[in-house]
Order: structure tokens, then sequence, then C-alpha cells
């Protein structure tokens, strides 16, 4: 059966079921939504409601400074399901790796990560860690870090993935300097939704210098 609505002078707009239609209702919506919006289901499947299209990621903090102190821990970030973080040339005072870990509303997540992480230009490469993700390979004082870290949700669970690539500036030892180009990757069972995230040096070192910059959608 068709359900035709007669324009005012012309023409018509049909709706029409498919052949079999068993038992389908569709409800729609209380009100016209706003502009540019699309209907969609919401949460009870035929139960039609409007929603926004995503223009792209929110700024969260821009260029914020990153402090003197042994960790600098960005709070408030909103429900996301894809995090981007980027450092820009954040040092510390001691021989200390860069390290990060994210939680929720309970604290940092402190256990149960995986993560495995390499650096070019060094005879001792790799490293795995299980109570932070860490990066490998700039560990001399005063060496400093840029970075573009990205983590994702998997669907509706608290497992969020990372990957994250850096560049440093580093001293050898012997007053020359050189540079390094760092890779790592790694999950956790976040325990929940994330809200927050954490940068620190693995040698109890603090930091001395650099910023940081979070997105999200």
């Amino acid at each position: 059966m068709t359900l035709k609505l007669n324009g005012s002078s012309s023409g018509y707009t049909a709706i029409d079921a498919p052949a079999a239609a068993g038992s389908n209702t569709l409800t729609l919506p209380t009100s016209n939504g706003s502009a540019n919006q699309y209907l969609k289901n919401s949460g009870t499947p035929g139960a039609l409601e409007f929603g926004t299209l995503s223009t792209g990621y929110t700024l969260l903090t821009d260029n914020q400074g990153v402090g003197t102190g042994t960790s600098y821990t960005v709070t408030s970030i909103p429900a996301a399901n894809h995090i981007k973080v980027v450092m820009m040339h954040v040092s510390y005072n001691n021989n200390s790796q860069q390290c990060v870990r994210i939680g929720n509303s309970s604290g940092i997540k402190t256990a149960d990560y995986f993560s495995a992480a390499v650096v070019t230009n060094t005879s001792s490469d790799n490293t795995s860690t299980t109570d932070r993700w860490q990066n490998y390979g700039a560990n001399e004082a005063g060496n400093s870090y840029s970075s573009m870290m990205d983590i994702w949700r998997a669907g509706t669970s608290n497992n969020y993935y990372m990957h994250w690539v850096s560049t440093s500036s580093q001293s050898t030892g012997n007053g020359s300097t050189g540079a390094r180009i760092h890779w790592a990757t790694g999950f956790v069972d976040a325990g929940g939704t994330i809200d927050r995230l954490q940068i620190y040096g693995e040698s109890s070192g603090n930091l001395d210098s650099g910023s940081i910059s979070i997105y999200y959608i």
C-alpha cells in the first residue's frame, strides 16, 4: 500500500512499504530538529531522532605549558572515541624516558598496560612496559621530545589502543647531538570511559619545558 501526499499545486510525495512488510513501526521525532541535522535511529530501533554530523576534532587544550613538576595531568577530557595528543619539545631534568598514563573518574590507571616501543640509531632499541605507555631512547637530561599520540576506543568497551610517533633531540654524552625517531604502540583496559591523561618521566625527574595540545572526536 502506498501513501501519497499531494502537492498544493501539482505532484505528490509517496511513501511505500516493502511487498513483504512484516510488522514494522517508525516513530517520528516530536520536533523538526535543527538546520543541517539528519534523521537516525535512537537507542530504541524504530524510534527516530535527529542527530548532528561531526565536523572533526574539537580542541581541548591548545599549546598548554607542562610546567616543572614531576608530572602533568590533563583532566575533564570529554567522553570520546578518539583522542589526539600533540606534545612539543617536552624535556626532563634527568635521564628520564617519556611516559603516558590515562585514567577515569577513579584516578590514573597504573597497571594492566601493554606497551612496546622501538627507536632508531641505537644498538639497544626496544622496551616493553605494563604500568604505563612509554617512549624509549632519549633519556639524557635536557633531551626533548616532540610527538603525536593517537588513542582510540574499541567500540563501546573500556579497551583503549595507542599509537605514538616521536622525534627527539638527543645528546650522545660526548658533547655531540643528534636526532632519533621513536615508535610505540599499546593498549589498556581503562576500567571505564577515560577523562584524564598524564605525562611524566619514568626516572622520577621533573619536567623542565614543553607544551601539550589535546584534540578529541
